[in-house]
């Protein structure tokens, strides 16, 4: 976020709370880490989540709303379900248009101008999701809704397009886990229970379609659907949604050759870390694909956290960064 590396850790409850703290890429050996202010006029935080910003300052998804803090870290301020909000659980946010903070939470979504600190808009959902993924091409918000497919919200005449679910053959059934923007103008990417697809948005028709597990002709995809792509030098890489335990493991990332459509080895973050983990976010920083990984839960306890650095270009692991609490996203 604007240089920054943003680590948001998500802590069980209240008096062992999760932290966000942001690193300006210095001395990775030994970052110094500077940890953001959780106090507030009401419950304060301790569960952060997405990030993400503007020329007014930083904002992240917390089980207490979506808050902001200026570049100088004053804040929180927060929006929440007293505000209007459907949830006080933030999973996602974004900023699609200017001064306009999407809220991403299991029940719908809230719109906030950010210039004057008010709701204006309120997207519920007709069923519970895990999150609320939002991604704007052109003058259409696409809603990523687990249980209903992907919404369509024209911005310009404000008015609810028909419904991207299992009935549109974009996508077999209605359990999505993801949707981003493609690469590709006008493209995104959509994944679920039923794979993962990239539509293109002007046509309605798919370019890709691949089911989990093998498929004929092309790569072969986790059984387990994506919560993450990220798409870099011609290369896909795939993180599988966190499990639901903390005992179980799932600590690699799939790769995909798009030019030739093959599926290359994983990468698994033990070979770095030395532990079994739980992939919790990774991001692309210049060529390195950094992933945020928490220890699996054991009789002894459990790693804290670390970052693995996986250098894109000579296909290597580069030293990893230690991290605060457990992580759970990796915000660049």
């Amino acid at each position: 976020v604007n240089g920054n590396i943003i680590i948001s850790t998500e802590g069980p409850a209240w008096w062992n709370p999760g932290a966000a703290a942001s690193w300006d890429g210095t001395d990775y050996l030994q970052p110094t880490w500077t940890v953001f202010p959780r106090s507030t006029s009401g419950p304060d935080p301790f569960q952060f989540y997405e990030a993400t910003s503007d020329a007014d300052g930083i904002y992240i998804g917390t089980n207490r709303g979506a808050c902001m803090w200026d570049w100088s870290l004053n804040g929180p301020d927060c929006w929440s379900s007293d505000d209007g909000l459907p949830s006080r659980f933030v999973n996602t946010v974004a900023m699609l248009e200017p001064n306009r903070l999407y809220a991403g939470t299991s029940e719908g979504v809230g719109i906030i101008d950010t210039s004057t600190g008010t709701l204006v808009d309120v997207w519920t959902a007709a069923a519970d999701s895990d999150q609320t993924d939002i991604v704007v091409v052109g003058s259409v918000a696409y809603l990523g809704v687990q249980g209903v497919g992907i919404a369509r919200y024209d911005l310009n005449t404000e008015t609810w397009l028909s419904t991207w679910d299992a009935s549109s053959g974009l996508i077999s059934n209605d359990l999505i886990t993801l949707l981003e923007e493609g690469e590709a103008p006008g493209t995104i990417w959509a994944g679920g229970y039923f794979g993962l697809v990239n539509i293109d948005t002007t046509t309605g028709q798919l370019n890709t379609d691949w089911n989990l597990g093998p498929n004929s002709g092309g790569p072969t995809l986790p059984y387990e659907p994506p919560l993450d792509v990220i798409v870099h030098n011609g290369v896909l890489y795939y993180q599988q949604v966190v499990p639901s335990q903390p005992w179980q493991t799932r600590d690699s990332i799939t790769r995909i050759d798009l030019q030739n459509n093959t599926t290359l080895a994983q990468i698994d973050t033990t070979d770095s870390l030395g532990y079994q983990g739980q992939i919790r976010g990774m991001h692309i920083v210049q060529d390195h694909l950094w992933i945020g990984v928490v220890g699996v839960q054991g009789w002894g306890g459990s790693e804290p956290g670390d970052i693995a650095r996986w250098n894109t270009t000579s296909a290597d692991w580069a030293d990893s960064i230690g991290s605060y609490g457990s992580v759970q996203r990796v915000n660049a």
